[in-house]
């Protein structure tokens, strides 16, 4: 019989009487291979319930956490029902400010469904837990691209530990090949956090920023098969008056790294 385990993380919290922030990340995992079944990460801030005139914006702290949470397991499947099979969902994106690849390699135009894995990302920013937080909202869109078969970031961590390694500055040719043997992962995803503001320093309305790249290495030989930057802000998909700005740092990571995936 199939055992599942639902794991999941705080991303962003943020209590403030003028607008509180929260920020989730969530999973289910197939206990017997790790493989990811269900995955989601989402954001809000009391202003984005803000409707004409001022009228429902969130001011409590708990509050919004219990909407927060029911946004996220909005898409999760009733008990007893089959996990439905992961489907691709295309980023709407301004076309100036379009993904742009750094290298896709042209073994990706024939690669079977891989098992593939997201590494924590390396934190080069003075958000301490941006890497961790990174990668678990990558993991959220990697599953959701619906390309790969998506693998528990724990078993990463686990295996590279074992081996008396770390992802961060990158992994020789052996230890990867050693890694797949070890786990049966096609292809592993490193990244790195450059910048990662969540818009709460200056104050609690202005608009988050990131910057990042990302990695997909052929854990048999070694090789790059894709390469991607994002640098994001908020105010980015900014339309008219306050329309289209994303003041949440999870919902702003979902979009870039949603952006990028549609060059994998």
């Amino acid at each position: 019989m199939d055992q599942f385990a639902l794991l999941g993380s705080v991303d962003l919290f943020y209590e403030s009487a003028q607008n509180p922030q929260w920020g989730l990340s969530s999973r289910i995992v197939s206990t017997g291979e790790g493989n990811i079944l269900w995955a989601e990460s989402t954001g809000r801030t009391g202003g984005d319930f803000t409707k004409m005139l001022g009228l429902g914006t969130i001011t409590s702290g708990t509050a919004l956490a219990e909407e927060v949470v029911k946004i996220m397991f909005e898409t999760l499947p009733p008990a007893g029902s089959p996990f439905p099979a992961s489907q691709a969902s295309r980023s709407w994106t301004l076309p100036w400010f379009g993904p742009k690849a750094g290298y896709r390699s042209p073994l990706l135009d024939s690669a079977p469904r891989w098992r593939v894995a997201v590494a924590t990302f390396e934190n080069a920013s003075e958000r301490r837990g941006a890497g961790r937080i990174l990668a678990d909202v990558f993991t959220t869109a990697l599953f959701h691209h619906g390309r790969f078969q998506v693998v528990d970031p724990g078993e990463v961590n686990e295996t590279l530990i074992a081996l008396g390694r770390t992802p961060y500055g990158g992994l020789d040719a052996a230890t990867l090949k050693e890694f797949k043997r070890l786990t049966g992962i096609d292809a592993l995803f490193l990244g790195a956090v450059y910048r990662y503001n969540e818009g709460l320093k200056r104050e609690a309305f202005s608009s988050p920023d990131i910057a990042l790249d990302i990695t997909m290495l052929d854990a048999e030989t070694g090789k790059i098969l894709w390469f991607a930057v994002a640098e994001r802000s908020g105010d980015d998909s900014h339309i008219a008056l306050d329309f289209g700005i994303i003041r949440s740092m999870v919902r702003l990571i979902r979009r870039a790294v949603g952006e990028i995936l549609e060059t994998l």
